[in-house]
């Protein structure tokens, strides 16, 4: 019999042809629906875990294990300090994952077979952590909001702090925020990148709405170059600026230390830890090997050598030029930059009065960690003993028997008849406070303004009997004469002194190098609270006291500087000024070196000597 299995080709098939096809046709549907079965089956995963702190790593090659899926993630993302506790039966893969991630601020995205781990946005951990932080308050309260921008779009990553505490949270790409209280918060701040920053007060407001105000971008503000002012957006020179608001909380004895990390390309670095001190500033490197590499400073456009008399205070604005301009415009003085001065002036209205007062203390960062008495003394009988046992020698008696013998005093501290122990550095190195003292006055009306500044400073040094003491006075009047003609009058006087600690001491080493090379069994005064002698000791070369030497050094300079200018601009026409200036600057110093012939000198020869200088520009 035949059978017609394709009849549209009318294809004769025998019978055992056509059941051997009709197997492979039920094969082929058993294979696809196994294919199906194996996805449905893959769609629906579950996961089953019972644990108790551990890693997520862990967690994590247990749902490779159970699922399949291979979890890729990076060490800086999951933490090894991260922590998880669960006991789930049958949960579904991605329930499981949200249940896991959600608690440490992460996120998943499934590729494929892939599971790929990552932090969550800012906008979905806006507000997460608050509760994190002020956990430990036990009453609390949720503030909700929207900050907008001046056309009311909102604006996402605003930053809401509640004011004295560490209490913060981001707003959400609608510009959403929900931030969680402690008990005695009063008023939420407002801050963005671009806008004014905003305090509104919370009171019993459980929604507080927000809408910041652009801020006025710097491209319009005025920058000094020397030969006028210019806005910086028209600028083409690399000018870098540094505002009074910057300057007036820093505890700080000289102008050019607010250039340190402020100004980019500007180099500021102590040279000496002496009170009052310069410090060294270099302006985009060194640019001459044989000529000065220091720049040129200008205030109030005249050219100054040294700026120690101006008080921090006096500020207005400090403009540094770094490039070809500077030269340009100050010839070769200005060849390793200028820094452009300008001191505060007074404003039209009421007479205003100000009074500011500041203290700190300073202290060396750090010492060398000296040995004490036992321990020095133990360190050179050592060594003592070594140098016997290298050389042969017998060490069995008693080490001032030795062919190399121990020093006395190194046996006496040993055997205990010496119980000094002296770290010589507390001796010499002190805290040291510094405190500061202003007071200011300014106002006027449409054609005279004054601003008066009057400061003292006190610095004491780390070393005993060095400090610096400063002060300054500082009075600059603007005054309209004519309808055409202005005139500005500035007046610095100032009176400086400086009480040094010695830089050098004789040809017996430097008071750094007195305080490493004394035993710390030798006192620095004696009983009868004169200074120690030492010399002649076995056990350490002769060094001169160092606490005689910081004390009885004596390195005093006093310092009277005076710098005037006046400024007269006569209007020509509209657009064109005449402008002329004459300046002065009268600068007297002294500085006064005396060492005393004392014992603990060693008895050498009095050596004084005294400098005075006089410079008029």
């Amino acid at each position: 019999m035949k059978n017609y299995l394709l009849l549209r080709w009318n294809i004769p098939v025998s019978d055992a042809t056509n059941q051997l096809l009709l197997a492979m046709r039920f094969t082929a549907m058993l294979l696809l629906l196994g294919a199906m079965h194996l996805s449905g089956k893959t769609l629906s995963q579950t996961v089953t875990l019972n644990v108790r702190n551990t890693s997520l790593r862990h967690v994590f090659a247990a749902v490779e294990k159970q699922t399949g899926y291979t979890v890729l993630y990076s060490d800086d993302v999951v933490q090894e300090n991260k922590t998880v506790s669960m006991n789930v039966t049958a949960v579904p893969l991605k329930d499981f994952l949200t249940k896991v991630l959600s608690p440490v601020s992460l996120t998943y995205r499934i590729d494929g077979t892939s599971i790929f781990i990552k932090p969550l946005r800012r906008d979905k951990l806006a507000g997460q952590l608050t509760g994190k932080i002020v956990a430990s308050v036990l009453q609390q309260r949720t503030v909700t909001g929207k900050v907008t921008d001046g056309s009311q779009k909102p604006l996402e990553g605003v930053t809401v702090t509640v004011r004295g505490t560490s209490v913060v949270t981001t707003t959400d790409s609608e510009g959403g925020y929900r931030i969680q209280l402690p008990e005695s918060s009063t008023v939420l701040i407002f801050s963005n990148v671009g806008f004014e920053p905003r305090e509104e007060l919370i009171g019993n407001r459980s929604n507080i709405n927000v809408s910041l105000a652009a801020s006025i971008s710097n491209l319009e503000e005025v920058v000094v170059v020397g030969y006028g002012t210019v806005r910086r957006k028209d600028l083409t020179g690399s000018v870098s600026s540094v505002e009074s608001k910057q300057i007036q909380d820093l505890p700080i004895a000289r102008v050019d230390e607010v250039l340190a990390g402020r100004v980019p390309g500007v180099e500021v670095k102590l040279n000496s830890g002496q009170p009052g001190a310069a410090p060294q500033i270099r302006i985009r490197g060194v640019g001459s090997i044989s000529a000065g590499v220091a720049p040129l400073y200008v205030v109030d456009g005249i050219p100054v050598d040294d700026i120690t008399a101006i008080s921090p205070g006096d500020i207005a604005s400090i403009d540094v030029l770094k490039d070809a301009s500077a030269t340009a415009i100050y010839g070769s003085r200005g060849s390793n930059g200028v820094v452009i001065i300008n001191t505060a002036r007074g404003n039209a209205g009421k007479p205003q009065f100000m009074y500011e007062a500041y203290l700190e203390f300073q202290q060396v960062e750090r010492v060398p960690n000296m040995l004490n008495a036992k321990e020095q003394a133990q360190y050179t009988y050592d060594g003592f003993r070594n140098r016997n046992l290298d050389n042969g020698y017998d060490v069995s008696g008693h080490a001032s028997t030795w062919q190399f013998p121990a020093p006395p005093d190194v046996i006496n501290v040993l055997e205990g008849r010496n119980n000094t122990d002296v770290n010589a550095w507390d001796w010499v190195f002190r805290t040291a406070p510094q405190n500061q003292h202003r007071l200011s006055a300014t106002g006027g009306n449409q054609d005279v303004k004054y601003a008066i500044n009057g400061t003292y400073l006190n610095q004491q040094g780390v070393i005993t009997h060095s400090d610096f003491t400063r002060y300054s006075l500082r009075a600059n009047l603007d005054a309209k004469l004519a309808k055409r003609l202005d005139i500005q009058l500035g007046l610095n006087p100032s009176f400086m002194e400086n009480n040094g600690a010695p830089s050098y001491a004789g040809g017996y080493g430097s008071l750094v190098g007195s305080l490493i090379g004394i035993q710390p069994w030798i006192p620095l005064l004696d009983e009868n609270g004169e200074y120690t002698y030492i010399g002649g000791n076995a056990s350490m070369a002769d060094v001169v006291n160092p606490l005689a030497r910081a004390q009885e050094d004596i390195m005093h300079q006093s310092r009277f500087n005076f710098l005037g200018n006046i400024n007269a601009k006569y209007n020509i026409v509209d657009g064109l000024d005449f402008n002329t200036m004459v300046g002065v600057g009268i600068n007297n110093s002294r500085i006064d070196r005396f060492t005393p012939s004392l014992h603990v000198f060693f008895d050498t020869p009095p050596d004084g000597r005294s400098t005075t200088n006089q410079a008029i520009d």
